[in-house]
């Protein structure tokens, strides 16, 4: 049988075909990796491999790793396409709150039509936050096992399907039999996963068999499929279960041969498939589970046995389970979490939770526990009902087949949790951050509840009944959120730190016939110390109220006055890894017929200036820009308050000193960085041609542009890429990389050299700007001097190109100098520059 591999480009057109293909190998597990390899022998075509794609099996994979021998032996590894993804990342879409579509929609939009997606099983909604360096890829795992799904990969689709596999449960034929299709398994042991009941190591195992499907003649055989459930039997070694393919691997040309995993199951699984042996143990409730707490109590003493109605519910003969055991609680109870037995980790959890509204009527959900714990409370309303269900198989399967759930569910446990939380009637859910706020005092009444916050908390939700979705207004602080902007389900959803200020008001109305329910909640930020003026004062994200005492002394202002070549330098200082975008300021509503001044103090040249911007009762600069913006990676900033406009006393400061009401600021430094930016430039082979990189001691403000470099016999072909790429580092992210391609070409670039002369008088920042403001490519020397009538001694000049942040270009030298330099006030730097630009 002749194999040959279609060899395609990164945008699959075709490009050869190899025929020498040997070992090939496909590899994939359930939520997990997706890879291809195989061997080949060195030729014209093998060359085209590096950085394309080769299609097998009707799958796209890429290549990513070749390695060779003196024999020109080829080993050569592919990663399925979907690891493209691996490479996107969106640290500003962090936080999600949809259905399993909602959020893959929401990471893929930015790549266009790139990916596309297939069937998605799950329409629930849920929250999910992934981590700011998380890729596409794996975020889109995340999901899939949030929801419960498995993942399927096909080319550019994206599926979650329910189960992968035939989902024929026992009744499957798929069976691997010694002497029949099963040609070797290798049971495994991890010493450190112990069965705490029988004490022994919990066993894995690795599968061997010859797949009859694809033979001729066993046509109409089942498959083995990544997912299928399937019967093993092996008597020499008195093996006899069932379980799940969770691993395999395969030649995708000669399918017969295929290896396998089957997940970890105990030797003696075939302990809990028989009857009567579970029916004797039913009453060991404590048999399957590690944990059961609600909230922060222990359940697994406290709960009654309540197998017998979970049964009765899964085949519809009552619509809920009532626990005979109770748990009073005087507090709303957060999240479920239940855990099992190292020795039970193959078993299924569900819960099943009966959620009163408060008029003695329920809402029964079933919802199957893929991960550890859900974050729900409990109760909602003057009493829930929580059962939690351990079964063989899951809860969705039996609900479609109850014939099988005498025999699946080994035990089902159960509490009633009562409080006498107030109930209110209109809302499911107002939360300030974690904070529940349907519980405090005083929600209707005219001067509403209060929650004190410690810090600022992340988001709001407000949750309206459905039936009154339409008749909903909430006002937040300022801003109102008619019934249009709550979603279907009646949810308004507010992202964000909240209060922004000292102390915010959320207030929702809901109409219901001629009578209109108010609910009100003042949020108070104790963090922030009360300000007799101002009600907020941010450089962007940050709170500068919440950093103390940020008062600026009046004379200080007072001298800023009188003598505007003295610089305003507030006393509290502020590190930052990142630039802070827009200045904003509002004084309280009691002082409105006041002035606002924003004091703006720079670093130029080594040394400090103030210039002021005038606003009449608020400031709200929003097209302010970067924080800081200017050199050295410095800005102070101060917010003065007087009663009359700043100008006038420019004018007439003989009025200073009795209007001046108040002043207050902060000193915003970048912290240093071990900043750095490479550049890859590689042939249309991928191969490296140069490395080049520019390091940053300080957070970048505006992003750096960064352009293909100009190299010697290669010439910039951009065909998968961009020219530039914008750039922005910060403390968090301090380092990136970035690519381009080349194609080899007759013009030889040359350097055009100019040289650059500068002096000024010594201090001890000094910062020369060259005379071409375009600036230069690359500074080959720099030569510096002092000149003084006095003999200069124990001074060191250190200098060291000045590049544009958005460029890269050096627009000039920065020079530093240590020692005493207010020794020498008449004292010249003179600095002489050789700069080049590459020409062709």
């Amino acid at each position: 049988m002749t194999i040959a591999l279609k060899i395609l480009d990164y945008s699959f057109n075709e490009k050869g075909t190899i025929e020498n293909v040997l070992n090939p190998l496909v590899s994939e597990q359930i939520n997990g990796g997706y890879t291809f390899k195989f061997d080949t022998i060195y030729d014209a075509t093998t060359k085209n491999l590096m950085g394309n794609v080769v299609e097998v099996d009707g799958d796209y994979f890429q290549v990513f790793r070749i390695s060779r021998n003196l024999s020109r032996h080829y080993t050569v590894n592919c990663e399925h396409v979907s690891y493209r993804l691996n490479n996107a990342y969106n640290s500003e879409l962090t936080e999600f709150e949809d259905t399993a579509r909602g959020m893959i929609e929401s990471m893929l939009a930015p790549l266009g039509d790139w990916f596309t997606i297939g069937t998605i099983a799950e329409t629930e909604i849920k929250y999910y936050k992934a981590g700011e360096n998380d890729s596409i890829r794996k975020r889109i795992i995340d999901v899939a096992n949030l929801f419960g799904l498995e993942i399927i990969w096909h080319k550019f689709t994206i599926s979650l399907v329910a189960k992968r596999g035939n989902n024929l449960g026992m009744s499957t034929n798929v069976e691997f039999k010694v002497g029949e299709n099963l040609i070797d398994i290798r049971e495994e042991y991890d010493l450190t996963v112990v069965d705490e009941n029988e004490g022994y190591p919990i066993p894995s195992y690795e599968v061997d068999i010859v797949d009859l499907a694809h033979l001729e003649g066993y046509e109409n055989l089942v498959g083995a499929k990544i997912g299928d459930d399937v019967h093993v039997y092996a008597n020499v070694l008195d093996l006899d279960f069932y379980s799940r393919i969770i691993y395999i691997e395969y030649d995708p040309f000669q399918k017969a041969n295929v290896h396998v995993n089957i997940g970890r199951v105990p030797r003696d699984i075939t302990d809990y498939l028989k009857e009567d042996e579970e029916k004797e143990e039913l009453d060991e409730l404590n048999r399957y589970l590690e944990s059961f707490k609600i909230g922060d109590v222990e359940c697994l003493e406290l709960a009654s046995d309540e197998t017998e109605q979970a049964l009765k519910f899964l085949k519809g003969e009552i619509d809920k389970i009532e626990p005979l055991s109770t748990h009073s609680t005087d507090k709303q109870l957060t999240g479920i979490l239940a855990k099992l037995k190292p020795s039970w980790t193959h078993l299924k959890l569900t819960l099943i939770h009966s959620k009163s509204d408060g008029n003695g009527n329920y809402t029964t959900t079933a919802e199957e526990l893929t991960a550890a714990q859900l974050q729900t409370k409990v109760p909602l309303k003057n009493n829930d009902y929580v059962t939690l269900v351990v079964s063989f198989y899951d809860w969705s399967y039996l609900a479609d087949s109850p014939v099988r759930a005498e025999d699946s569910i080994f035990v089902a446990i159960g509490l009633k949790v009562e409080s006498d939380i107030p109930f209110i009637p209109y809302l499911d859910e107002l939360k300030v951050g974690e904070n529940d706020c349907l519980s405090l005092e005083g929600l209707d009444t005219e001067t509403g509840a209060t929650l004190e916050v410690d810090g600022k908390v992340n988001g709001i939700r407000i949750k309206v009944k459905k039936e009154y979705k339409s008749n909903i207004t909430a006002i937040i602080d300022d801003v109102t959120y008619n019934s249009d902007k709550f979603n279907a389900d009646g949810l308004l959803v507010i992202d964000g730190e909240y209060p922004k200020k000292a102390t915010g008001t959320i207030k929702i109305s809901i109409v219901d016939g001629d009578t209109t329910h108010t609910y009100l909640v003042t949020v108070k930020n104790t963090a922030i110390p009360e300000n007799d003026y101002l009600s907020e004062f941010r450089l962007g994200d940050l709170d500068v109220l919440s950093l103390g005492d940020v008062s600026v002394p009046k004379q200080s202002i007072i001298d800023y006055i009188n003598d505007q070549n003295i610089a305003v330098k507030p006393t509290i200082k502020h590190l930052t890894g990142k630039a802070l975008f827009d200045v904003f300021a509002n004084l309280k509503e009691d002082f409105n017929g006041y002035y606002l001044t924003m004091l703006d103090t720079y670093l130029y040249r080594g040394n400090l200036y103030t210039d002021w911007y005038e606003e009449e009762d608020a400031l709200g600069l929003d097209n302010w820009g970067y924080v800081p913006y200017n050199e050295g990676g410095y800005a102070g900033i101060t917010i003065v308050v007087t009663s009359i406009p700043f100008i006038d006393l420019i004018d007439n400061t003989a009025l200073v000193d009795s209007t001046i009401i108040e002043a207050y600021g902060v000193d915003i430094e970048f912290v240093e960085i071990d900043g750095l930016i490479t550049i890859k430039c590689k042939d249309e082979n991928g191969v490296v041609i140069t490395i080049k990189e520019h390091k940053f001691t300080k957070p970048t403000t505006n992003p750096a542009y960064i352009y293909a470099p100009k190299i010697d016999g290669y010439e910039f072909i951009g065909e998968y890429y961009d020219d530039y790429y914008e750039i922005v580092l910060t403390a968090d992210n301090p380092k990136a990389e970035v690519e381009f391609v080349y194609k080899k070409t007759g013009a030889q670039p040359k350097k055009g050299y100019s040289l650059e002369f500068a002096t000024a008088m010594l201090a001890y920042e000094i910062i020369f700007e060259f005379e071409n403001e375009d600036g230069y490519d690359e500074i080959e020397s720099i030569v510096t001097s002092i000149t003084s009538i006095d003999a200069v001694t124990n001074i060191d000049l250190v200098a060291t190109p000045y590049r544009d942040e958005t460029t890269l270009k050096a627009r000039g030298i920065r020079v530093l100098a240590s020692g005493d330099v207010s020794s020498y006030p008449n004292a010249m730097v003179s600095a002489q520059v050789v700069c080049y630009n590459e020409v062709t």
